[in-house]
């Protein structure tokens, strides 16, 4: 038995029980006698047409339909090899009939070369095209990485009276200006050669030197950045096998967004710590405000929140379609694969052949799908 290729991406093992399932249901007694009602009545309706219009051409366009979908789309068996582009699997299923294995074959094949042409065209980075991650792509990473936090609400509260005195306090002062801070490629080692040792801050209850302090909470950030890889991963990337696995891809992939996006060459544990660091300082204006009894500071803050919470939210708006769009498409695909068997039947009718190409163009546009995405 000949054996023809679809691709897919994600849900490839669906797709295989789609497939059996359609290969069981066409070849069961059930589906045959409905397949005979369907001739029966579509045989009587091109008659009684022929009969009203006397056109007998009626009656040798429906055998000519008759015959086209019985012994070439029906009747013939091939198997079918589904191909998972983002896991790559492969999975075999046997005795699908040639008309839905051959369209599925040429409508997939085509839609899978436009998307590797448009990946190509567009240059996207090589490891997170989405013919091989599905739906990760460097602006998704890029975005979520401005909002890794601290995930230990001790370190979060060492952080914060940290930034109050020994950030903030020596701006306030003219140990150095905020454009400093904002222009530095590394932030925590700017803020770590600049603690002053005439402040101090309170750390697990123990007042500490900010120059001597620095240090300790240096290495608590450096234990918290595996936290936040592990709890960001999950989110990320939910379709991994294990958490080690996510983490894996997270670390992988963050650089070459970073890299392709923003040109910048770093790795995903510096990444992490500017960002964290970076969140740390934004966190602690409020903070701060309200130690020096700063009703404008707290109200700009308050503002500027606001403003960010707006952006998150449209940020998220469009993760969610990112997210949904291929899982969509796949939903939608597989659905139109199923149709095959009520497609077959009202086929053979005289309109059989509008059913046929509204079909056809319905599997195609849901293969135009994923250039556009990618």
């Amino acid at each position: 038995m000949h054996t023809i290729s679809i691709y897919v991406y994600g849900a490839g093992g669906v797709f295989a029980e789609f497939f059996n399932a359609i290969s069981a249901a066409m070849g069961g007694g059930t589906f045959s006698t409905l397949w005979r009602i369907s001739v029966l009545l579509a045989g009587t309706t091109a008659l009684a047409s022929a009969i009203f219009r006397r056109d007998f051409l009626i009656c040798v366009k429906w055998f000519a339909i008759f015959y086209l979908v019985y012994y070439i789309i029906f009747i013939p068996k091939v198997s079918v090899e589904i191909i998972d582009r983002t896991d790559s699997r492969h999975y075999a299923v046997d005795n699908v009939p040639l008309g839905l294995g051959a369209l599925a074959s040429l409508t997939t094949t085509i839609g899978d070369s436009l998307t590797r042409l448009t990946e190509q065209i567009f240059s996207m980075p090589d490891d997170m095209e989405y013919s091989k991650t599905g739906m990760v792509m460097a602006s998704k990473l890029a975005l979520a990485s401005r909002q890794f936090q601290i995930t230990d609400s001790s370190l979060n509260e060492n952080m914060e009276r940290f930034m109050v005195q020994c950030v903030h306090w020596p701006i306030m002062l003219g140990h150095y200006s905020m454009d400093d801070l904002l222009t530095a490629q590394d932030l925590w080692g700017f803020i770590s050669s600049h603690a002053p040792k005439s402040r101090s801050f309170l750390y697990n209850r123990e007042i500490k030197i900010c120059r001597d302090g620095v240090g300790q909470l240096g290495k608590d950030l450096k234990e918290n950045i595996d936290q936040v890889a592990n709890r960001n991963a999950g989110r990320l990337f939910s379709g991994s096998k294990s958490s080690a696995d996510a983490k894996a891809q997270l670390l992988k992939y963050l650089p070459k967004a970073y890299d392709y996006l923003l040109n910048v060459s770093d790795t995903a544990t510096n990444i992490l710590q500017q960002s964290i660091t970076a969140n740390a300082i934004t966190n602690s204006l409020l903070y701060f405000g309200i130690s020096t009894n700063s009703q404008t500071a707290v109200t700009n803050y308050a503002a500027t929140r606001a403003q960010e919470q707006q952006r998150l939210t449209q940020n998220t708006l469009g993760f969610l379609a990112g997210y949904w769009l291929p899982i969509m498409k796949n939903a939608f695909e597989v659905i139109m694969y199923g149709c095959f068997l009520f497609v077959v039947l009202l086929s053979i009718f005289p309109f059989g052949l509008q059913i046929l190409k509204n079909y056809v163009y319905t599997l195609c546009w849901l293969q135009a799908w994923a250039p556009l995405y990618a």
